[in-house]
Parts: C-alpha cells; sequence; structure tokens
C-alpha cells in the first residue's frame, strides 16, 4: 500500500482546500407530534405553543399498493421458510424516501469498531437502532415525527399522551409488537424494585413515576404527574426505550416462571440473581446475546473473536416509496480494531465502506490522498459538538477534601480557561477550521448568546496566575509546580472513556502542556473502557473529567444539559458526581447540592414542563449564562468539521449533514435506503 504520510500532509498544509461543511440546524421550536394521515391528506402539527394545533395541508407520500424484497428473502418465501412479503410489513409500514434514487439490493457493508462487544456506531448508524422508538427526529433534528408510533395526542396539560402503536409491526422472529410489550417493560420491568431499583428519572417527578394504561393492543396512555410536553422529544431520544419483547423475556421473569425454575436458569448462566440474567438476556444485539428479537434494520448473524456479522431483518417494518421493504444492503460486517489508527490503515487499504466513529480532523489530508486506492469518497461533514473537549472538575471530590474545595473556587476554572491557548489548538489539531469557544449550545439554538461562547476564553496567563495567587496557590516546589494550602503539589488525574467520537486525548495532551508551562500546574491524563468510567463515576473515584461535549442542539440541550446542570450520575460525565446521584434517587443517596445548584436543577425542571416557548427560552439561558460564569464545563474550541469516508458507490447519502450524538451519527438521514451501486466492490460480496 502506497500513500503518503499524515506528518507529510501537515507540513505542506494541506488543508488549505477544505471547505465549509453543511451549516448546521437552523434554531428551530421542538415539534411535539406529527401524524400523517394518508386518507384526509392532512398533517397534523402541534408546534411551538403546545396548547395550539395547527392543520398544515401536505401532499403525502402515498401508500405503495404493492411491496417487492431483497432476492435473498424471495428465495426463503419460496423455499417455505417465511410468508410473503405483505404478510411481514405492518398496515401501515412507514415509508422512507430515499435522498436521490430508489435503490437497488445487495452487498455488504463493512465498517471498523472500536468497541468488541457490539457492531459499533459506524455500522450502528445503518443497523437504525436510532429509529426504532415511538418517534424519531426528522431531518432537521429537532422535529418529532412517528416512528413505532403512528400518531399520538397530547392532552391540552400535558400531562397525557395517547400513544396509537402501528399495526402489524413484527419483531424479528415474526411475533406482533403490541402495546402488551409497553406495558412488560413499565410494570414488569420499571416497576419492579429489584430489576429498577432507581426508577427512570426522565419519567419520575418527586418520586411518581408515570402510569402507563393499556387501552387496546395498539393503543397506549401515558399519564405523567405534571406537565411533560417533552415526551414525545424523550421518546424519539430513547431515554429509558418504552418496549421489551415480552413473548422472549418473559421466561426469565418471576412473573411468569416458577422461581425453581429460573434460579435453575440463573445459576446455569453463572449469575448469582435472577435480575442479572434478566438484565444480560434483555441487551439487544450483544456478541454473547444474539438471539433477542430485534425491530432493527439488521439481525445478528454469526461472530468471532473480532468481527460481528449481522443479515437483514426479514420483518422490518420500513418501506421506500415504491413499497420496497427495506433495507436495500444485505448485511454489515464490524471488524473490531481496538483503536483509530488500525481502523484508519483499514479504510486506507479498502476494507472499509463506512468510516466515521474513529475519524479525525487531523486526519482528513490523509483520507483525501488515499480515496481512490481505498475505494471511498472523503466527506466533510459538521460537528454538532458544543465543545470538541471540554473539561470537568469534580466539585463532589470527596476523597480529598483540599482538591475539593480547590475544585470549587471558580477562581480556579477561570484560571484554567485563560491559561488554555485555544488559537493554538486550534491551528495544531484543526488546521485553523474549528472555533475557539466555551462549552455552550450551538449558535443555530434559540437558547444561544454569543456571550455564553466566549466566556473567559482569551489567552492570558497573567490573569490566570493572579487568580491562583490571589486563592493562596502561590507557592511553588523546587520544579516550579504549584502546592496546595497542605503543602502538597497541586495535582490531578484527569479521566477519559478510552472508545469516544472525537479524540479528546490528543486536545487533552495539549492542554495539559498549556498548564504546566503558563501556570505551573501539573495534570495526568488516563484512559478507561466504557464500563470503568461508568464504575468509576458512580464510585465517585473520577478527580477530573474530560469528554466531547454534545448535548448542544436545542433538543438535547432541554432534555440532558448535563454539563451545566447537576443532573447526571453514571457513564462519563462527574464534574457533580454526588449531586447528580442526590437528584436522579431524589435525595436518597448522593450529596445534598448547595443552594446554586438546587436553583439550577429548578429551573431545568421548569424549563422542562412549561408550556410556554418564551418561559423555555428565557430558562435556558438563565442556565447557560450561569455555566458561562462558573465554568461547571470548561470548553477548549468546538464546530469543527469532521471527515466521514463512505464507500465510492455508496448511494443516497448526503454529501454534506451533520454528525454527533445530539442527531445519532447520521442515523437518521435514511440509513436503511442507502444502497451500493452495482457492480458491488470486493469487500462488499458476501462471504
Amino acid at each position: 500500500m502506497s500513500h503518503v504520510s499524515r506528518r507529510e500532509f501537515l507540513r505542506i498544509g494541506a488543508m488549505s482546500a477544505i471547505g465549509v461543511a453543511a451549516a448546521a440546524c437552523q434554531a428551530q421550536t421542538v415539534v411535539v407530534k406529527e401524524t400523517v394521515e394518508v386518507e384526509k391528506q392532512v398533517t397534523t402539527v402541534v408546534e411551538k405553543e403546545v396548547t395550539t394545533v395547527v392543520e398544515k395541508e401536505v401532499t403525502p407520500t402515498p401508500m405503495p399498493s404493492t411491496f417487492a424484497e431483497a432476492p435473498l428473502l424471495s428465495e426463503r418465501v419460496q423455499a417455505g421458510d417465511l410468508p410473503p412479503v405483505d404478510e411481514r410489513l405492518a398496515k401501515d409500514p412507514m415509508v422512507l424516501s430515499p435522498l436521490m434514487d430508489v435503490g437497488t439490493y445487495g452487498g455488504i457493508m463493512r465498517a471498523a469498531s472500536d468497541t468488541a462487544g457490539r457492531y459499533g456506531w459506524d455500522a450502528g448508524v445503518f443497523i437504525a437502532e436510532r429509529m426504532t422508538y415511538l418517534t424519531r427526529l426528522d431531518l432537521d433534528c429537532l422535529s418529532v415525527v412517528p416512528a413505532m408510533a403512528s400518531a399520538w395526542e397530547m392532552s391540552p396539560d400535558a400531562q397525557t399522551m395517547t400513544v396509537h402503536i402501528r399495526q402489524g409491526v413484527n419483531w424479528s422472529d415474526g411475533q406482533p409488537f403490541t402495546a402488551d410489550d409497553i406495558l412488560f417493560r413499565y410494570e414488569d420491568v420499571w416497576l419492579n424494585d429489584e430489576l429498577t431499583p432507581v426508577k427512570p428519572y426522565n419519567w419520575t417527578w418527586d418520586g411518581q413515576m408515570l402510569d402507563v394504561v393499556k387501552e387496546d393492543d395498539y393503543t397506549v396512555i401515558l399519564r405523567f404527574p405534571k406537565s411533560h410536553p417533552l415526551a414525545p422529544a424523550l421518546h424519539a431520544r430513547g431515554f429509558f426505550t418504552i418496549h421489551y419483547p415480552k413473548h422472549y423475556l418473559q421466561e426469565y421473569h418471576p412473573r411468569y416462571t416458577d422461581q425453581a425454575t429460573l434460579d435453575a436458569m440463573t445459576k446455569e448462566a453463572g449469575f448469582e440473581f435472577w435480575y442479572e440474567l434478566f438484565g444480560k438476556k434483555a441487551q439487544p444485539m450483544e456478541r454473547d446475546e444474539p438471539y433477542h428479537p430485534t425491530l432493527y434494520a439488521m439481525l445478528f448473524k454469526s461472530q468471532g473473536v473480532d468481527y460481528v456479522e449481522g443479515e437483514r431483518n426479514p420483518y422490518f417494518w420500513m418501506i421506500d416509496t415504491e413499497g420496497n421493504q427495506l433495507p436495500y444492503i444485505d448485511g454489515v460486517f464490524a471488524t473490531s480494531v481496538g483503536n483509530r489508527e488500525v481502523g484508519t490503515a483499514k479504510l486506507l487499504g479498502g476494507e472499509v465502506d463506512f468510516f466515521g466513529w474513529l475519524s479525525t480532523t487531523e486526519n482528513y489530508p490523509l483520507y483525501q490522498e488515499n480515496a481512490e486506492q481505498g475505494q471511498y469518497k472523503a466527506l466533510l461533514w459538521s460537528s454538532v459538538w458544543g465543545a470538541e473537549a471540554g473539561f470537568g472538575a469534580n466539585q463532589t471530590y470527596n476523597k480529598d477534601p483540599v482538591l475539593r474545595d480547590i475544585f470549587r473556587d471558580v477562581r480556579f476554572r477561570r484560571a484554567l480557561s485563560l491559561g488554555m491557548d485555544r488559537d493554538e489548538i486550534n491551528t495544531t489539531l484543526y488546521f485553523g477550521k474549528a472555533t475557539p469557544r466555551q462549552l455552550t449550545v450551538l449558535p443555530s439554538s434559540r437558547y444561544f448568546e454569543p456571550e455564553f461562547a466566549t466566556s473567559y476564553i482569551e489567552f492570558d496567563p497573567e490573569e490566570a496566575n493572579r487568580l491562583l495567587d490571589e486563592m493562596g496557590l502561590d507557592q511553588r516546589d523546587s520544579e516550579d509546580y504549584r502546592l496546595r494550602p497542605d503543602g502538597q503539589r497541586l495535582t490531578w488525574q484527569i479521566d477519559y472513556p478510552e472508545a469516544g467520537e472525537r479524540p479528546r486525548e490528543v486536545v487533552a495532551q495539549l492542554v495539559i502542556e498549556q498548564w504546566r508551562e503558563n501556570l505551573g500546574i501539573q495534570a495526568t491524563l488516563h484512559g478507561y473502557t466504557g464500563d470503568l468510567m461508568a464504575t468509576r463515576v458512580q464510585a465517585n473515584e473520577i478527580q477530573m473529567n474530560l469528554g466531547d461535549c454534545d448535548n448542544a442542539m436545542d433538543i438535547m440541550f432541554i432534555l440532558t444539559p448535563y454539563w451545566s446542570v447537576p443532573m447526571n450520575w453514571g457513564w462519563e460525565w462527574s464534574w457533580e458526581a454526588l449531586w447528580g446521584n442526590w437528584y436522579q434517587t431524589n435525595g436518597q443517596e448522593g450529596e445534598e447540592p448547595p443552594q446554586q445548584m438546587k436553583d439550577l436543577l429548578s429551573k431545568w425542571e421548569q424549563m422542562k414542563a412549561t408550556l410556554d416557548e418564551e418561559e423555555r427560552t428565557r430558562l435556558g439561558k438563565e442556565i447557560l449564562q450561569a455555566q458561562a460564569e462558573n465554568l461547571w464545563t470548561i470548553g477548549t474550541v468546538g464546530l469543527a468539521p469532521v471527515p466521514i469516508c463512505v464507500a465510492s458507490n455508496l448511494v443516497n447519502i448526503p454529501e454534506e449533514s451533520l454528525w454527533g450524538w445530539d442527531c445519532f451519527f447520521g442515523s437518521i438521514f435514511g440509513a436503511p435506503t442507502w444502497y451500493f451501486e452495482q457492480p458491488l466492490l470486493d469487500r462488499q460480496q458476501p462471504a
């Protein structure tokens, strides 16, 4: 394999050819309902003022009268292994309009994953797991439109949501998806204290959960203790998915299986408690739990030490505008590569059809140079990260009260921000194409104000050192490092999850060096697996977090503003670990936060519950103003372009788009309608 090295590309400045990718979504109000009624040709939308219903005349996509399927499935139908396609589809299947063309069937999409257990995000984009909720995000990344639910109604006070499920949708094993699957998740999982000792905070108010009532096989009513106008958005984002395949999982639940039998199964599986076995069986698409029925576009097919293979779901419930059952592509093959470098080598060597999760901006020249030999296109999408890397000093770190008190002093956090040279970060790592900014929402957001992004971002080491001296951190040791009030060297560890969508550790290494040179501060960097990070967060062992700061688009800022509100406990972020634990357990665990934190939580709760969009905007800006002043999370640069490399013959994928958690890494852009032009490349041929 012949290619020009990244070092040489950096030397000659090849990035000068980069253009600006697609602009971020324009600020829009979250749309909480959209129902298409084909017969009446009317779309009903509840938007902006939640109590106002606006009817719009539209030209809906007509439902095809006949259906078609992939040749592989036709062969199985002819062999008697499958029912005909029109019997496998829902009565009202979701119609996805291809971006450009109605596609052709065939091909295996190959991806490189840095996670050994599941398919990984690049393959996950195509599996379309983020489109299998009751509602889903539309292409604007803000509006909420039907998915598993064909329609819903919100009561005027937003305390009741009536959901109508698509009739005739089947799980991947052919069993029907009904209201019982929702009721099972609610009654037998959420309300079971052994399975769910801490109730889902998104569906709980002052210790009181929502109530779920089955009206008929395809209608459920969700009742909330308080106004909850954002409920459809929560479904679209998949926060605590509200359905489980009851017919599959009830075997592992004591309500449906006698305890002796369940205990025997638990012991045989190597677990001590039944709920551990249930939790394992409830995880779809795991390498060692392949038979869990799914609603995804792809099913588990086989696995090896370093790969997972999937094949099309014959019961997938989406079609194109001509009645062809989706997806077009026959399968996915995800190879576990361990790190970005190995993944990049596979891309350059012509072994990968989609490459986004492991890409880096600094490698874009390398991707461009090797595109022809790798048989791919190097696209440039727009990031939806408010900060490519952000630092969160754990203000509840009780294992070292001296360090905790330093972290709690706003002068210290401001000094760290002023001690960063963001222009150097931008020039060195992003070729000047990112934007030096503080952690906040995107400029297109209705909650954005310019001062939120520019707060304390100037490089001013003189002022930073003055603030540190003023705090009493003016003594230094023989190596010129600052000392704490107790005489110990001021040092701490920065933790981050190794598997991630952005190369935050590279940014952190540069920032750590800047802090050492400019401020006389010593910090170290340590990566952990996602599971270990979650364990460390929940044990309150993290001193400072490093994260790629998403949740910067309106819908995610409203739902999970954990960079600036102490509402999170778990996974990767812990500037407020014990406060977040207190909040999520309704005060039963963790540490009661100070009044300033309670005020933030109160504003966020009001923001979620209000029916007045102007009031929601005002509250959101107040939260972001507090973040800008206090720097709970310290940002670096943001709004960087993101290289996305796709097979040269992959069609219906946008040339310019958005990439990031907020928009599910592109899966909302109709991934089941992507297809390979014929002839297939060698790597796309079935094995």
